[in-house]
C-alpha cells in the first residue's frame, strides 16, 4: 500500500489547523480545520464540538457542512480531558473514524476496522 494511504495521512498532519466557522449555539470552543477546504464537501473536514450529554454518540459528520461534531458531554470524552495529550489522542481516533467511514462505506466492518487501525498509527507517529 505504498505510496497511498501513508502519504495522504503524512500530507494532512502538514495542513494548517485553523478554527471551523462558528453558527451553532450548541457548539464549545476548540473546534479546527485540518486542511484549507473553503466550500463544503471539499478537502478534510472541520470539526466542532457539540453538548449531547447522555448521548451514546461520540462523534458524527455533516455532510451539509462538511463538519465532523465531537459530543463534548460524552463521557468518553470528558475522560480524555483530563490530559491534553490523551484528548489529542481521542480526538485523532474521532476523526480517523469518520474519515474511514466516509471514504470507505460499503467496506466490510473488518476492512473499516484495518483502515482505521493504519489511519491512527501513521497519525499518531506525527503527534
Amino acid at each position: 500500500m505504498e505510496g497511498s494511504a501513508a502519504d495522504f495521512h503524512r500530507n494532512a498532519l502538514r495542513k494548517e489547523v485553523r478554527p471551523a466557522a462558528s453558527g451553532s449555539d450548541s457548539q464549545d470552543r476548540g473546534g479546527g480545520n485540518l486542511g484549507q477546504a473553503t466550500v463544503p464537501g471539499q478537502g478534510l473536514p472541520s470539526y466542532s464540538f457539540e453538548r449531547a450529554p447522555g448521548e451514546s454518540w461520540r462523534s458524527r459528520f455533516d455532510p451539509a457542512r462538511n463538519l465532523i461534531l465531537v459530543n463534548s458531554r460524552h463521557r468518553d470524552f470528558v475522560f480524555a480531558s483530563r490530559s491534553k495529550a490523551l484528548k489529542l489522542r481521542y480526538l485523532l481516533r474521532l476523526y480517523a473514524k469518520e474519515l474511514i467511514m466516509r471514504n470507505f462505506a460499503g467496506l466490510p466492518t473488518e476492512q473499516l476496522l484495518e483502515r482505521m487501525i493504519e489511519l491512527s498509527l501513521r497519525t499518531e507517529e506525527h503527534l
